[in-house]
């Protein structure tokens, strides 16, 4: 019995994906890393503060700081996802049927003022999302499979202990 939906945001309800990976390409790229063109898939499902840390560990670079290059990664994916980004196929219909049957929320690990930019884009933001939230990917896997803790509010953890 389905009692809540929780939909990822990159790569399942938006095409993002790709998006990320040009922003890297490009942000890390004019900071002298010498990054291959398929070699940044390296760092696919990291933090965007771990895949700077990754290459900064890598490949030191003097200015900007680490947590500057963050927020210019995260800058040019927004921008990117409003210039080029696209819905995945069937996304709409999905948050159709799933909030026919109980409760849906958006969980990322993108950080929050991004998920909103990205939402807002598409037009998402007023569709029946009981949780709007950033959360973090627990690495361990659970027999239940990859488990997500809130860093939210307590409706987001309601709804996220009954996934």
């Amino acid at each position: 019995m389905l009692t809540a939906t929780l939909f990822d945001m990159d790569g399942l309800l938006l095409d993002s994906e790709i998006l990320w990976h040009k922003a890297e390409l490009k942000i890390l790229g004019d900071l002298g890393v010498p990054i291959p063109h398929g070699e940044v898939r390296l760092t696919k499902g990291m933090f965007v503060s771990e895949v700077v840390d990754y290459w900064f560990a890598q490949h030191p670079w003097d200015a900007p700081s680490r947590p500057e290059v963050v927020a210019m990664i995260l800058q040019a994916v927004g921008d990117l996802v409003e210039s080029e980004g696209v819905m995945m196929p069937g996304a709409l219909r999905a948050i159709e049927l799933a909030s026919e049957r109980g409760p849906i929320a958006v969980a990322s690990s993108t950080p929050m003022p991004l998920i909103m930019r990205c939402l807002e884009n598409f037009n998402l933001v007023d569709l029946p999302f009981d949780s709007l939230g950033r959360h973090r990917a627990i690495r361990q896997t659970s027999p239940r499979g990859l488990s997500y803790r809130g860093q939210g509010t307590q409706r987001s953890a309601d709804i996220l202990s009954r996934v």
